[in-house]
C-alpha cells in the first residue's frame, strides 16, 4: 500500500513536471526580456511645500486676543487650511517679523506674539525661512530672541543667525527624509535700512556668499539645492529685472528650486529644464501673502506644493503646482477675524471679493505660468487633484 502510494505521488509529481516545463516553453518571449530587466526598488520620495508672508498687523493682533486677558490663540486663523499644511513632510514659510516680545508692534517695525507661530506650528508649518527686510526690525535683541523662540518649539530654519560661528555651522539647513537630502538657503534684498550688527547675520542676496553657500551645498551630498529668496517690488504682479537675473544666476550655479517671497501679492510660476536637459528646475516669483492685515489683492496668497522622487540615486521633480488661499475676515459677535482659506475647497458667493480675486489670478496664472498649474479640490475623494483643464476659472 505504501509503494503504490509512493508510485502515485511520483506520477503525479512527473506529470505537474511536464506541464510546468510545457507551460514555461509556450510563454511569449516578452515575458522572458521583463525578467531580464526588473523595476528598481530603490525609489524614496518627499513633499514640500511653500507658503508666503507671514504678517502681524495690529487688526490681526487684535482679532487674536482673547477677551480681558493678554494671551491669544490664532488657531482658528488657520483650522480651514491646516489639513493642507499637513500634508507635506517640509511646509516652509516666511517669517517677516520678530518675536521680540512685548511691547508687540505691527507696520513699521514688527514684533509679534509667540503664540502666532506656535500656532503655526500647531497647524503644520515646521520649517521657517527668517532672512527679510524686517529680520532686524527690533534689533540684536529681536534676531535673537526671535531664534530662541523658534529653537524652543524645535522649528528648522534658515537665513539669520546669532553669529558667524552658528551661520557656518547651519548652512546650508538640510532637509532630510529616508535617503533624500535637500538643502535650504535663504536670502534677503534689504533689512529696511537698519545696519545688521556684528556678530548677527541676516544672509543677503550677496553673490559672493551665495555662490560660497553653493559650493558649500554641493559637498554635503545633497540631492537639490533650495533658495527661498526675499526680493522684488512690492504690490507688482510682475517679476523684475532684478528677479529675473538672480533666478537665472542661482540656476545656473546649481540651485535647483527659487521659492519667492516679499511683493505681498503673487507672481508667476515657471518649470524648465537646466541647460544639460536632466533635470527639471523651478522658480516661483512671489507666493504673496499668506496671513496678513492687508487689503484687496494682497489677501491672496498660494500654497506651491513640489513632489520629488528619488530613483537609482536620482532625484526628479514628479509633480509641482499650487493652492490658491485667501485671508477671510468674517465678523463674529462684533469681532473681526482672520481666517485663512483655500479657495476651491471652502466655497463663496460668486460676487463675493474672494471669487472675484480668485477668477483674476486663475486667469493671470494662465497667461504667465509656465508649466505650472493649480490643484483643485476633489470633494468625491476628498484629496487635492492636480489639473491642466480650463473649467479651473470656474468657481
Amino acid at each position: 500500500m505504501k509503494k503504490n502510494f509512493l508510485f502515485f505521488g511520483s506520477y503525479i509529481g512527473i506529470n505537474f513536471l511536464l506541464i510546468a516545463l510545457i507551460a514555461t516553453a509556450t510563454q511569449p518571449f516578452q515575458h522572458h526580456r521583463s525578467l531580464a530587466s526588473p523595476v528598481s526598488t530603490d525609489t524614496t520620495h518627499v513633499t514640500l511645500q511653500f507658503v508666503g508672508d507671514i504678517m502681524q498687523h495690529g487688526s490681526q493682533r487684535r482679532a487674536a486676543m482673547l477677551e480681558d486677558t493678554t494671551k491669544f490663540n490664532y488657531k482658528s486663523c488657520f483650522e480651514l487650511v491646516a489639513d493642507e499644511l499637513k500634508e507635506a513632510d517640509f511646509t516652509i514659510a516666511n517669517l517677516e517679523l520678530t518675536l521680540a516680545g512685548e511691547p508687540y508692534t505691527s507696520y513699521p517695525t514688527f514684533s509679534a506674539p509667540d503664540k502666532l507661530v506656535q500656532d503655526l506650528v500647531y497647524s503644520g508649518v515646521n520649517v521657517m525661512a527668517t532672512a527679510n527686510n524686517h529680520s532686524y526690525d527690533k534689533g540684536k535683541k529681536g534676531l535673537i530672541r526671535t531664534l530662541d523662540v523658534l529653537d524652543s518649539l524645535k522649528i528648522l530654519r534658515a537665513g539669520t543667525y546669532r553669529d558667524t560661528t552658528e551661520y557656518l555651522n547651519s548652512t546650508p539647513l538640510i532637509l532630510q527624509k529616508d535617503s533624500i537630502r535637500l538643502a535650504l538657503l535663504n536670502y534677503t534684498f534689504s533689512t529696511n535700512g537698519i545696519r545688521v550688527r556684528p556678530p548677527n547675520v541676516v544672509c543677503a542676496i550677496d553673490t559672493a556668499q551665495i555662490l560660497r553657500d553653493i559650493h558649500k551645498s554641493k559637498a554635503s551630498n545633497v540631492d537639490a539645492i533650495i533658495a527661498f529668496m526675499h526680493w522684488g517690488d512690492e504690490y507688482t504682479d510682475q517679476p523684475n529685472s532684478y528677479q529675473k537675473s538672480i533666478s537665472r544666476l542661482l540656476h545656473q550655479k546649481g540651485i535647483d528650486y527659487v521659492i519667492g517671497a516679499h511683493p505681498h501679492v503673487l507672481q508667476p510660476m515657471e518649470t524648465f529644464n537646466d541647460s544639460t536637459k536632466a533635470k527639471k528646475q523651478v522658480t516661483v516669483y512671489s507666493l504673496g501673502n499668506f496671513v496678513a492685515g492687508q487689503a484687496n489683492e494682497k489677501r491672496m496668497g498660494a500654497i506651491f506644493r513640489m513632489k520629488l522622487q528619488k530613483i537609482d540615486h536620482k532625484l526628479e521633480l514628479s509633480e509641482c503646482g499650487y493652492i490658491l488661499t485667501w485671508i477671510d475676515k468674517p465678523y463674529k459677535n462684533g469681532k473681526r477675524l482672520y481666517q485663512v482659506v483655500p479657495v476651491d475647497k471652502v466655497k463663496t458667493t460668486p460676487k463675493s471679493p474672494r471669487a472675484l480675486y480668485t477668477k483674476k489670478y486663475r486667469h493671470f496664472f494662465q497667461k504667465y505660468n509656465k508649466g505650472v498649474f493649480e490643484y483643485m479640490y476633489d470633494t468625491i475623494d476628498s484629496k487635492w487633484v492636480l489639473t491642466q483643464a480650463d473649467s479651473s476659472l470656474d468657481l
